[in-house]
């Protein structure tokens, strides 16, 4: 019902990995998070029906390891082969809360700040290698996950090549969001 309602109202479904090219009218972005089987299952077979974009975040290790209830790269492989999915990043290993409630991409106690550094490039690395390997393109745009970032990290991902990092910031994104390269997103949730 949400992407018939979509078409029907004229939204023209675009890449996160596009916002910075010129838009059509009425362009939205249609993303999906942490790379579950059922974006396969699931939400790709609508997205065919209604030839509407999408992008997929997901967490490399999950789809590394195996991990129950995620998608596998070959999944990844076909739905980007159809031209209606780009996948993207949602760290490669950074998508955890510790037992103190610590985002996993938050400095530890006693961590100076070029480990801290050195840390989240190393999880930035390891995705951008894997994507590499597995879908012959490095990740350009990043969901924060969990929608923890501070502006520390935000300008390390920028320094790395993310162009694009997406926000759970509920409001539409602007064009001064989009230069600033920081992407808000209206949540809708199926739950």
């Amino acid at each position: 019902r949400q992407m018939a309602f979509l078409q029907r109202m004229g939204f023209q479904p675009v890449f996160a990995g596009d916002l910075l090219k010129p838009l059509p009218l009425r362009p939205i972005v249609i993303t999906f998070d942490d790379g579950y089987a059922n974006n396969f299952s699931k939400a790709f077979p609508i997205l065919e029906y209604y030839g509407m974009k999408a992008t997929i975040f997901t967490v490399g290790a999950d789809n590394d390891r195996g991990r129950d209830g995620r998608l596998t790269w070959e999944e990844m492989r076909r739905m980007e082969a159809s031209g209606l999915v780009e996948i993207q990043s949602h760290t490669y290993d950074l998508h955890t809360i510790d037992a103190q409630g610590r985002f996993a991409e938050m400095p530890v106690p006693q961590e100076k700040a070029q480990q801290w550094q050195a840390r989240i490039v190393s999880d930035l690395t390891k995705q951008h290698v894997t994507f590499e390997r597995e879908l012959g393109h490095a990740p350009t745009v990043l969901a924060y996950p969990n929608g923890w970032y501070d502006a520390a990290l935000d300008d390390l991902y920028a320094r790395n090549g993310l162009v694009l990092r997406f926000t759970i910031e509920p409001h539409i994104a602007q064009a001064d969001d989009i230069q600033r390269g920081q992407v808000p997103r209206i949540p809708i949730f199926s739950w």
